[in-house]
């Protein structure tokens, strides 16, 4: 399911409210970070989103998910201009 504009950051601010202090922590980082984003009008990806909530819930470490966007973008290569996009504020976060 595609999560769009700010429903992306209310994401985040269920393991805000919710979690543990490590998923807080980890939370404010991500959705932070993925802010930053809206600054240059870009918008992450739904894959990001999910790798970073892997990582809040602990299922995989920070190194893991850097390593997963990394090779999403270098495995595909064939990206529309949207894409694109999403890519450039993808990469930024990593």
């Amino acid at each position: 399911m595609a999560v769009n504009g700010e429903n992306r950051y209310l994401e985040f601010e269920k393991y805000i409210r919710q979690g543990g202090s490590r998923e807080k922590d980890k939370a404010i980082l991500w959705k932070t970070a993925t802010g930053l984003q809206d600054v240059d009008r870009l918008h992450i990806s739904d894959y990001l989103l999910q790798t970073a909530k892997e990582q809040i819930e602990g299922k995989i470490s920070i190194t893991t998910a850097v390593k997963r966007i990394e090779d999403y973008y270098g495995e595909n290569t064939d990206r529309v201009e949207s894409e694109e996009r999403t890519k450039e504020a993808d990469m930024k976060e990593t």
